[in-house]
């Protein structure tokens, strides 16, 4: 910056931060042969009460994925996965509460248009989905997610003073399941035009609604008054991370055996 300049106009925020959009996305590389997601109850912790409940995801490479055969996990700008609408937390400890996940394949409705829609579907390891019907599967998220406001609960009963959450705003992430699901791999572009496309789409869904697929659906403005949270997530393939010049030297056992 001129120390001469009388001007007063503050940076340009692309030039001091990352585009909150960015935590709406998942880049996969093409080298990384698989990435894993599980849900988690997020919560705004401010000053070590529970303020907001998000729907959150978390994402992993695992062992067996991974250059170095040990387990990644990016807490980064852009890959810790942020919900664009968020819910009071009282809403948590409604009866049947809970956190639901989804992948959604876009399909082209119009091709003049080039409108789009999204069909939606479960998303659970392929032998969770084949042993359990609809109810058994909301009752299976309901009593996880219970075990996760549990576990919070325990945490802020015993903070004190020296806990780094204690004061100021937080994000704090709850696994709401051991297990880890298996995503499909992303499809490569084949238009030129666009880098990076869009594969497909997650969505996780916090809320008591009775029929949480169909919070997908529902125009913004309604979503917005209702009592849910809701995370969506573009899957985009990228470049391979080995190739790149600029790879840190932290990440090279990442990619590099």
């Amino acid at each position: 910056n001129n120390n001469n300049d009388d001007t007063n106009e503050p940076p340009s925020p692309q030039s001091q931060f990352a585009n909150p959009s960015s935590t709406a996305e998942l880049w996969w590389p093409s080298d990384i042969q698989q990435l894993q997601i599980r849900p988690t109850l997020d919560v705004m912790i401010k000053s070590g009460m529970a303020a907001y409940v998000l729907a959150g995801m978390e994402v992993r490479v695992p062992p067996d994925a991974s250059g170095d055969g040990k387990e990644w996990k990016n807490y980064g700008m852009n890959s810790q996965l942020l919900a664009d609408q968020w819910t009071s937390f009282n809403i948590a400890v409604e009866e049947d509460f809970r956190i639901e996940s989804f992948l959604g394949h876009v399909k082209i409705v119009d091709t003049v248009q080039e409108s789009l829609s999204v069909e939606w579907r479960p998303l659970t390891n392929e032998e969770e989905g084949a042993t359990c019907d609809d109810e058994g599967k909301i009752a299976a998220a309901t009593t996880q997610t219970m075990n996760a406001l549990q576990t919070l609960g325990e945490l802020l009963a015993n903070l004190d003073d020296a806990s780094p959450i204690a004061d100021g705003m937080h994000i704090v992430s709850i696994p709401v399941q051991e297990t880890w699901i298996n995503l499909p791999p992303p499809m490569r572009n084949q238009k030129e035009d666009e880098p990076n496309p869009i594969s497909y789409q997650l969505a996780c869904v916090a809320t008591s609604e009775s029929n949480a697929k169909e919070m997908l659906s529902l125009d913004e403005e309604l979503l917005s008054l209702s009592a849910t949270s809701l995370l969506r997530v573009n899957v985009l393939l990228v470049s391979p991370g080995s190739e790149s010049e600029y790879l840190p030297e932290v990440y090279k056992p990442l990619y590099i055996k």
